[in-house]
């Protein structure tokens, strides 16, 4: 076999693998509560009381923690999708 067969078979199986492959995310996914700090609000005036729950996404960028806000159905989805790519080495696919 020569190397062009070996490279388009080689090619052939990571296009197979990653058409199987859902959303390649990486971070981490938490449910917080805050105050909103308005002097007016009933989270001002009640020192149990609180906003949320609301679901953060935390990851790096460029080596800066960057957070967003996600829906409740962005939040599932990506609590299934981390899990799958915990520790995987994508070295070899790239």
């Amino acid at each position: 076999m020569g190397k062009t067969e070996q490279f388009s078979d080689e090619y052939q199986k990571l296009r197979d693998q990653l058409t199987q492959t859902g959303y390649i995310c990486t971070g981490s996914i938490t449910t917080v509560y805050r105050k909103c700090g308005k002097s007016y609000c009933f989270c001002a005036k009640d020192e149990n009381a609180v906003h949320g729950p609301y679901n953060v996404w935390t990851r790096k960028v460029k080596g800066k923690t960057v957070t967003r806000n996600l829906t409740d159905a962005q939040a599932e989805l990506c609590k299934v999708e981390f899990p799958r790519f915990d520790g995987h080495d994508f070295g070899m696919m790239v």
